[in-house]
């Protein structure tokens, strides 16, 4: 099986090391394994060279016909000075370096949701035996676009309109599908079994990019910081000018009130009725009797008021006894 993948993935490689990048950018889901070619080392070249995996340590060493890997279980330096990494995991993302260069950018998915960006190559294994027909099929708007089909007898036949031919059969059923592009999303079924739902974006995030947002990110939240300070300021004017107007209504109130005081004080100081003895009263023994000094005669039961200036008093009835009383009362105030 090791050998059989082996093969495949050399000559699907070999057609990475023709590109016109030397960098191929691949992306495979985690468990399956991959082959990466130092570009220009072939099977008689014994030129020493060395791998270092994405922590920048050296993982596979080969020097004229041995080979040494850091990690056996893991890697295996092949005699071409390829490099086989087996049994994917996440961790295992990053770039890998052959004499120096940068030969992959690895990308290891998990689940059966892929989120991969455009441009890049993508593996899609299907697990059946040789024995078995194949048949991948892409969903697609409800849509089922036929893609490869093999049958038992090893007959391969491709399905789907590719004129960039980018898409692949590789030996070990693997779907490979290069150079990704948005169209290329859907549901990708492998004999009547989901083999992964993918998404492709058009822009890839690299370093200048996060940079860029991460400058843009902190330029947002500064300014947000500041229009929140603003406002705080704002409110905490406001809440002052609220306090001084307050301020200002309670002592104008208490001013007036005050005003109001002492206004009513000296209006009762100026218009209040000052008690003055009365003339004498017309009794029985007075000439005259039941008349007032001015001679005119007080009828019975009536009590009346005399005053100087204006009138303030209204006249009220009032009997005690069988005496009438006259009640004089002058403004205070003036000359006399």
């Amino acid at each position: 099986m090791v050998n059989a993948a082996k093969a495949s993935l050399f000559f699907q490689l070999l057609l990475f090391s023709c590109a016109t990048t030397p960098i191929v950018r691949l992306s495979v889901p985690e468990g399956h394994y991959i082959i990466l070619i130092c570009s220009g080392h072939t099977h008689r070249n014994s030129t020493s060279l060395e791998w270092r995996g994405t922590d920048g340590n050296v993982i596979a060493v080969k020097k004229g016909h041995s080979a040494t890997t850091m990690r056996d279980h893991k890697y295996s330096l092949l005699s071409d000075g390829s490099l086989l990494i087996k049994s994917l995991h996440r961790t295992d993302s990053g770039e890998y370096r052959c004499r120096e260069q940068i030969v992959a950018d690895v990308e290891v998915l998990t689940g059966q949701d892929y989120n991969v960006t455009a441009g890049r190559t993508i593996l899609l294994p299907c697990k059946v035996t040789d024995k078995q027909r194949q048949k991948w099929v892409l969903k697609k708007n409800k849509e089922r676009k036929p893609i490869y089909t093999r049958h038992k007898n090893g007959t391969l036949r491709k399905e789907i309109e590719d004129p960039q031919n980018r898409f692949s059969h590789m030996e070990d059923n693997t779907l490979q599908i290069a150079n990704l592009q948005p169209e290329d999303r859907g549901e990708y079924w492998c004999n009547g079994r989901r083999a992964a739902s993918l998404t492709v974006r058009t822009v890839e995030k690299n370093d200048y990019t996060n940079h860029v947002t991460t400058e843009d990110t902190d330029t947002e939240t500064d300014e947000s910081e500041n229009e929140g300070s603003d406002q705080v300021g704002v409110l905490i004017a406001v809440a002052i000018g609220v306090g001084v107007l307050v301020l200002l209504a309670g002592f104008l109130s208490l001013w007036l009130l005050t005003r109001k005081k002492d206004r009513k004080g000296n209006k009762q100081e100026t218009t209040g009725l000052q008690p003055q003895r009365p003339p004498d009263v017309v009794t029985s023994e007075a000439p005259g009797r039941g008349e007032a000094p001015s001679g005119r005669r007080v009828e019975d039961g009536e009590i009346h008021y005399a005053s100087l200036g204006r009138h303030n008093w209204r006249e009220r009835s009032r009997v005690q006894g069988e005496r009438q009383h006259v009640i004089y009362s002058t403004l205070a105030g003036g000359e006399g």
